[in-house]
């Protein structure tokens, strides 16, 4: 395995562990079976190794995405929208969304290089990502309202569902007793996208 490859993988794990701010550069050198020095030479800061990371797991989690959309059976539109919504296995997102929302508290400042920044943009356009495509074909056969463009809509639906996902479903033991019983927190959500956003 290559150095920096090494390093993004043993960083995950322990910031998976023991949360970013709790992981010293020092701790993911020694995992990485490296010195300070070759670490400061991959990832000149602990910021630049953030969001190195940040940006492997947003990657992640497109491709879980893009998969996904490619494997639809409904037709066009609002039908194929509710069903991605519906076959979603938030098993295999997790750990990608606890790392993505330690991303999010941690790092709010301008990204170290300009590379990374760019990286970040690319990585958030919506063109050619599945469910953007669904939402455009949606619209354009008339399944899906027309209120907000494609892309808005996309990025609506990106945002909601990883904040529904990862502040509720994933942490479901952490809300009141009230909530924590056999609530479809994936179909409510589904149902405000369907009074939402779909032409019935």
């Amino acid at each position: 395995m290559k150095t920096e490859e090494k390093i993004l993988l043993r960083s995950r794990m322990l910031f998976m562990e023991k949360g970013i701010s709790g992981t010293q550069m020092t701790e993911i050198a020694e995992s990485s079976g490296i010195n300070r020095r070759t670490l400061y030479r991959y990832f000149p800061t602990k910021e630049h190794l953030v969001c190195s990371l940040q940006l492997r797991v947003s990657r992640q989690i497109n491709d879980y995405y893009n998969r996904l959309s490619s494997h639809l059976k409904a037709p066009e539109g609002a039908p194929q929208l509710m069903e991605f919504f519906r076959i979603i296995d938030l098993g295999k997102l997790g750990d990608l969304f606890y790392l993505q929302a330690q991303f999010d508290s941690h790092f709010s400042g301008p990204y170290p290089t300009e590379a990374l920044k760019g990286e970040r943009e690319e990585i958030e356009k919506p063109d050619g990502k599945g469910l953007f495509r669904i939402i455009r074909a949606g619209q354009e056969n008339g399944t899906l309202r027309k209120e907000m463009s494609p892309a808005m809509l996309y990025q609506y639906l990106m945002e909601s569902f990883t904040a529904l996902a990862d502040h509720v479903i994933l942490k479901k033991s952490h809300l009141g007793k009230d909530w924590q019983g056999n609530t479809d927190f994936l179909g409510i959500y589904r149902e405000g996208i369907r009074k939402q956003f779909v032409i019935e």
